[in-house]
């Protein structure tokens, strides 16, 4: 097939799903494209690159990038400022998450650059920014199943068509193997990986939900797009000729677990609540130890990953950075402060493959402390949503755990601009706080 035909079938694709999903959510606004935007704008390539710039700041991008996160803070300040004051009421029940922004906005003091640790932070608030824009639509739960499904329909099928017809953007080549490697819209094999993972659980978690609720009407064409949607994300997850291991590995549990509290149900809640938060405790001290240990605690899994013994080299790396971020383990380094670009051009990796050590190198055993804090805190509400939307409490649950086994051998954390911890904190700011149409309003998005 010619290149230009793929590009407008995938076009004409792309606008049918989406103007499906439009019909899926007709009480989410317009303004759901600003969240939508973010997070494509987050998973994929920096803007700068689709429009020719040849050079990319790894600290700061390009103008082009620059000026779409100034347009987009912009805009979200604009529609809060008309939508009133209730958006202050997400902010206000999340103390949480406000001790660690203002704890990521004092760590840009000691940081050595700090006029671009600060930069850094403001990037960051838009994630918060879109969040409360969410809170202020009539369902938000419905409003960030909305935004996860448009930027899904956007992104897995281009991926598809920059792989197969337009490779010089869609793939990439080992450096030291030369073997091709499939980057679709994103930067890096693993950044294509985690849109097709998370895209994988999304979309079951939409059947599953369907499952659960007999008799609701769907559309004519949905089920079919879903599951064309699903293939896709599947393939690409498995990549070639490699694949990310850690992806699938996170998306496997992320489906068990999603298996296993529906088979549970809701008998025993009391108990199950306190092992789900025993469990987000053990994840994040497994984790913490990965990188202090050398290895994988409690049995090396690498094998059955298809990955050896180091991690794909994951064991030298914390070997080298360990000492680095133990000598300033209490507050780190600064914000942003330790990946500069001498840092960079001094090491043959980056980043540090554990978004625990991540957080250790900038903001120390403090930082990580208001992350861990924060994460407990999500999981508590995310808990509580287990009783009005059982259902949507268990996609809840289950990103969370599935974002903090990620961190255990790459790196989203400490950074809250990503295609992870976005939406956890969007989960985060949105929930618990009243009924806001409880599980009727589950029901109700999928007719």
């Amino acid at each position: 097939m010619p290149p230009p035909l793929a590009l407008i079938l995938c076009i004409g694709f792309v606008v049918f799903v989406l103007r499906l999903n439009r019909e899926l959510f007709p009480d989410v606004s317009a303004a759901r494209w600003i969240p939508t935007l973010w997070l494509i704008s987050v998973s994929s390539k920096p803007l700068g690159y689709w429009l020719g710039s040849q050079n990319v700041d790894p600290e700061s991008g390009t103008p082009w990038d620059r000026r779409l996160m100034i347009v987009l803070l912009v805009i979200l300040i604009w529609i809060l400022a008309r939508r009133g004051r209730a958006w202050l009421d997400a902010m206000k029940s999340n103390p949480a998450l406000a001790a660690l922004l203002a704890f990521m906005l004092l760590s840009t003091t000691w940081s050595p650059y700090l006029f671009v640790s600060f930069r850094r932070w403001v990037s960051e608030i838009l994630v918060v920014l879109s969040g409360l824009l969410i809170a202020t639509e009539k369902d938000p739960r419905r409003a960030i199943e909305c935004v996860l499904r448009q930027a899904y329909i956007i992104m897995i099928p281009v991926s598809w068509l920059l792989i197969k017809y337009y490779p010089q953007f869609g793939v990439t080549y080992h450096p030291q193997a030369g073997s091709p490697m499939w980057v679709g819209v994103a930067n890096q094999k693993n950044g294509l990986a985690r849109i097709a993972a998370f895209a994988t659980f999304v979309l079951i978690w939409g059947f599953i939900r369907r499952w659960r609720s007999p008799g609701t009407k769907i559309f004519r064409y949905r089920r079919l797009m879903d599951l064309l949607l699903l293939i896709l994300s599947l393939r690409l997850l498995k990549g070639s000729p490699t694949f990310s291991a850690t992806s699938v590995a996170m998306v496997a549990i992320g489906l068990l677990l999603v298996a296993g509290l529906m088979v549970w149900g809701r008998d025993r809640q009391l108990t199950r609540e306190r092992i789900l938060t025993v469990v987000v405790v053990l994840v994040i001290i497994y984790g913490v130890s990965a990188p202090l240990l050398g290895k994988l605690p409690a049995g090396d899994i690498s094998s059955a990953l298809g990955r050896d013994s180091t991690l794909t080299g994951r064991s030298a790396i914390w070997g080298y950075l360990v000492p680095l971020a133990l000598s300033r383990p209490i507050l780190g380094h600064g914000w942003v402060g330790f990946w500069t670009k001498e840092t960079r051009e001094s090491f043959y990796f980056f980043p540090a493959h554990n978004g625990y050590l991540e957080t250790i190198l900038a903001t120390g055993f403090v930082g990580l402390l208001f992350i861990g804090v924060f994460m407990i805190s999500s999981c508590r509400k995310a808990l509580r949503e287990l009783r009005t939307d059982y259902v949507w409490g268990v996609l809840w649950v289950c990103w969370l755990i599935m974002v903090l086994l990620h961190n255990v051998t790459e790196s989203s954390l400490p950074n809250l601009a990503n295609s992870l911890i976005g939406p956890l904190i969007w989960f985060t700011l949105n929930g618990s706080r009243g009924d806001q149409g409880g599980s009727s309003a589950g029901a109700e998005s999928l007719e």
